[in-house]
């Protein structure tokens, strides 16, 4: 299982800016577990976040998941 660093997101950030999108992803980390979850604006971008992340993170060895809402699940 990869792990998500703060470095990771702000990658994430930036490409999310470079590719039209407005708005960011937020990393959260407790007990052994890590989700994101990202701005309602991102919503409005030029095509659905979800998917955009889960290739984003994947391309990092990173696996997520959607989790309902705007939020999505690492290490699943």
């Amino acid at each position: 299982m990869a792990v998500i660093t703060t470095f990771d997101v702000v990658d994430c950030n930036r490409a999310l800016a470079e590719a039209g999108f407005s708005g960011s992803v937020h990393l959260h980390d407790a007990c052994g577990a890590q989700s994101l979850s990202w701005d309602e604006s991102l919503d409005s971008g030029p095509e659905p976040v979800g998917p955009w992340l889960e290739l984003f993170f994947a391309s990092r060895g990173a696996t997520v998941r959607a989790l309902g809402g705007r939020r999505l699940v690492a290490g699943c």
